[in-house]
């Protein structure tokens, strides 16, 4: 989320393939400093624009005060829009976890999504959602996401960004029964690599996925290299459609098994 015509632009690309949530993020933590979104000021234009065109945005929130701010102005609708808001693998501090948590639980049309963090540990993952439920948060209203773990100096010979465990997201489903969706952007790092993982997800239960896509990805501020052209997210959005065309999916075909 970048500015208002892109905004617009990428609107009109979900409206066309009929896909219902747009991933928007207003705050961008990096890596080392740079552009970090386009921050709460761009919250009321984000939500009208999506809100009109019958799409649920989606954005992370890094803090207990950015929470804050989002819960304060949905409190102030008198019809409050649906958002997803994510806690990103960056943020690991459980006392600002379940502060989020806290506030978010009394606004009713927030679901909340919990990234699996950045090293590989399925106890870690299992105790943020504990956190989050410790506070009274919903679980009707709380959804994972497998966004991949940070190489080790070993074990990546594909060169991902980030490398999946789908075993262990499967794994976290079973034990939590929330959805699990699958982030192939922030796995693979390169458009090429997105479809890979796309490709590889279908031999399992994911509920969804959260794939990037810019009109224009060469003027992307961020992860540019990452992000589907128009064309392309249309061609990832039909890869999906077709494996779930199948009478009975290699899923369905593992459970009979």
């Amino acid at each position: 989320l970048e500015s208002r015509e892109g905004l617009r632009k990428t609107v009109q690309i979900l409206k066309k393939l009929k896909i219902n949530y747009l991933r928007a993020s207003l705050w961008k933590p990096r890596t080392r400093p740079g552009w970090s979104g386009m921050g709460y000021g761009f919250l009321p234009l984000l939500l009208e624009e999506t809100a009109l065109n019958g799409i649920i945005p989606a954005t992370e929130v890094g803090s207990s005060g950015q929470a804050q701010e989002t819960a304060d102005y949905l409190k102030e609708q008198e019809n409050a829009p649906e958002v997803i808001l994510w806690l990103g693998s960056r943020n690991q501090n459980h006392d600002e976890q379940q502060a989020i948590a806290r506030i978010l639980k009394d606004c009713p049309t927030v679901t909340l999504m919990v990234k699996n963090q950045m090293w590989e540990d399925e106890n870690h993952w299992l105790g943020i959602v504990e956190h989050v439920l410790s506070t009274g948060f919903p679980e009707e209203r709380l959804w994972l996401c497998h966004r991949g773990f940070a190489p080790a100096r070993e074990g990546n010979p594909a060169l991902f960004r980030n490398v999946p465990n789908f075993e262990m997201a499967m794994w976290i489903k079973e034990q939590t029964n929330l959805k699990v969706i699958l982030d192939p952007s922030h796995i693979g790092g390169c458009r090429e690599k997105v479809f890979w993982i796309l490709r590889e997800s279908f031999d399992y239960d994911f509920d969804g996925y959260m794939i990037e896509t810019h009109d224009d990805p060469e003027k992307a501020l961020t992860d540019k290299s990452q992000q589907l052209t128009p064309n392309e997210i249309e061609e990832a959005v039909n890869l999906i459609r077709e494996s779930e065309k199948g009478e009975v999916s290699r899923v369905r075909k593992r459970r009979q098994i």
